[in-house]
């Protein structure tokens, strides 16, 4: 046993070391465009519903699951026989713990698509609709926002969301208070004003998983735990 040898493998990492990590982030960028494209796909349909595209969303949710139990995988796999120290491990560990907000985007992106197919348009105000789609755009930013920073190790970017992440919770009450009275003025309808305050709510939840990729982000580079919120009924961490 040399301590020496030891020592150096840690301060020059292996060609194994640099060629998995190097597969590793590319991975962890192809999934995160997956579900930024996803979720835009996603904000297409508010504008115009095709079927087609709503099924493709589907399989698109199909492959994010699958690319996330795989790139899980490969960082387990990473941490047993490599055994990063440091800042790559919290890199890692990091990684790992933002899958799960980023499989779960794609799926509130389904929802929200689910929701939008349920929808008689003719029937809802275009203010209303268009409210709903600029809060679907802002929350577009933020995830793409989030994802960059954690990528780029952007640490002004990501402190940057939970300022974003309070103009979204104005715009879901926003969304919610002209939903609920209109929905009290008439009976018509009533079943495309719930879809439109649970596209909303599904928005909102998007908005708290951005701000959780990008505290995460903070406490990688920090080592400082920053104000969070609970996610609403959904019992995950933040961190």
């Amino acid at each position: 046993y040399n301590c020496g040898d030891v020592m150096m493998n840690k301060i020059f990492p292996s060609i194994s070391f640099k060629n998995q990590m190097k597969n590793i982030n590319k991975d962890s960028e192809k999934l995160g465009q997956l579900v930024i494209d996803s979720q835009s796909e996603c904000i297409d349909l508010l504008e115009s519903y095709d079927e087609n595209k709503f099924n493709d969303l589907k399989r698109k949710t199909d492959e994010i699951d699958v690319f996330t139990i795989e790139l899980e995988r490969k960082c387990i796999r990473f941490i047993a026989s490599e055994q990063p120290y440091a800042s790559d491990l919290m890199y890692i560990e990091s990684l790992i713990r933002n899958i799960s907000h980023i499989k779960r985007v794609g799926h509130l992106s389904l929802n929200i698509a689910d929701s939008i197919s349920k929808i008689n348009f003719d029937l809802v105000p275009e203010k209303l609709v268009k409210e709903l789609a600029f809060m679907s755009d802002y929350v577009h930013l933020m995830l793409i926002k989030s994802i960059k920073a954690f990528h780029n190790h952007d640490l002004e970017k990501a402190r940057e969301l939970s300022t974003d992440d309070d103009k979204v919770d104005e715009l879901f009450d926003n969304v919610l208070t002209r939903s609920t009275n209109l929905m009290s003025e008439s009976t018509e309808g009533i079943e495309n004003f719930v879809q439109l305050i649970f596209i909303a709510r599904f928005l909102e939840r998007s908005a708290d998983r951005a701000v959780n990729i990008s505290n995460r982000t903070i406490f990688m580079l920090t080592l400082k735990r920053p104000d969070i919120k609970p996610l609403d009924n959904e019992n995950d961490e933040d961190l």
